[in-house]
């Protein structure tokens, strides 16, 4: 439990440096992967960083996460805040 705050609470710094080092650690074995879910509460300085991670890292994050509900819950909890960034700048 407090390891989901924690992660959450870093995941959110406007620092992409934090980020990337979060990011990476929802992929170790330390986190389960049911977890990692709640760690992508990336601030919204943070999308680039996020969106630009999730593509780099697709082919293990995908074999991780297989095809079903928690592959589709990692990917909508990163890109769906750029789709309001985006949308905001219209």
């Amino acid at each position: 439990m407090y390891l989901i705050v924690l992660v959450g609470s870093l995941a959110s710094s406007p620092d992409p440096n934090i980020i990337l080092e979060v990011l990476n650690f929802l992929l170790s074995s330390e986190v389960r992967r049911q977890d990692a879910i709640f760690g992508l509460a990336i601030s919204m300085e943070g999308r680039e960083t996020a969106w630009t991670w999730l593509k780099d890292n697709w082919e293990h994050i995908s074999k991780t996460w297989g095809s079903g509900f928690l592959i589709t819950r990692f990917v909508s909890a990163i890109v769906s805040p750029l789709q309001v960034t985006t949308t905001q700048a219209i």
